[in-house]
């Protein structure tokens, strides 16, 4: 199983090349523990960034800023309901984080296919506004991180006075590779809408990350402040 962040499709190719193949999930402790899983004969969903589909017994909603269910596709908040699911935290207020019908709001994003798998977008709180239009960071990250010259990548937000947030692009490059803006965004267009690829690109020798191995997105914004002094 591999699980905690979104898995690079390369890694889940070089695994299953070794005879290995990895199992995607998505969960955590308030989920039981998961919500998500990908049976290991898809590979190709998995490959394709899918989380899997649905636990048993638990039901999954992807909704919007104002709770309505999005259609597939759509990228939405995932709300969760079923018995594994937590029914709330010690010396906090429920409201806070279910609906009055006992729908869980985990604060992550995902999109659903036609066939029900479930691709992760990110936690609501990093979505920013690129023109009016919502981009969610680990969604463009799980795409042009397969660009050949790239070793890591992240995407934040940053200011931008015509389109009031853009995003950044802070690589690692691959020993003895090259690569610019345009380059990564060519790579990137079939599967990204142009208002989601970043509108800069920085490189560096190593991206910050916390313990648990999760990018430090506040560290990786300092990258770039120099791109909004």
């Amino acid at each position: 199983m591999i699980a905690g962040a979104l898995a690079p499709p390369a890694l889940l190719r070089r695994w299953n090349d070794r005879g290995a193949p990895l199992e995607p999930q998505y969960g955590g402790t308030e989920m039981g523990p998961m919500a998500f899983v990908l049976d290991r004969s898809r590979q190709d969903k998995a490959e394709a960034g899918a989380a899997g589909r649905r636990a048993f017994h638990t039901e999954v909603r992807l909704v919007d800023a104002v709770g309505n269910d999005v259609p597939a596709g759509s990228v939405g908040e995932i709300w969760l309901r079923g018995p594994s699911i937590t029914t709330g935290y010690w010396g906090k207020n429920p409201e806070d984080f279910f609906t009055p019908d006992g729908w869980f709001r985990t604060g992550d994003a995902a999109r659903r296919d036609d066939e029900g798998f479930y691709y992760l977008a990110g936690r609501t709180k990093e979505m920013y506004k690129s023109g009016g239009e919502n981009v969610y960071p680990a969604e463009v990250e799980n795409v042009l991180a397969a660009h050949p010259s790239v070793a890591d990548l992240a995407v934040v937000a940053i200011p931008d006075p015509r389109w009031d947030e853009v995003g950044c692009a802070v690589a690692v490059l691959r020993n003895g590779t090259s690569l610019t803006l345009p380059e990564l965004n060519d790579f990137g267009r079939e599967k990204l809408a142009k208002f989601k690829l970043p509108k800069r690109l920085v490189i560096v020798d190593q991206l910050p990350r916390n313990v648990t191995g999760k990018i430090n997105r506040s560290a990786v914004r300092e990258s770039c402040a120099f791109l909004t002094a």
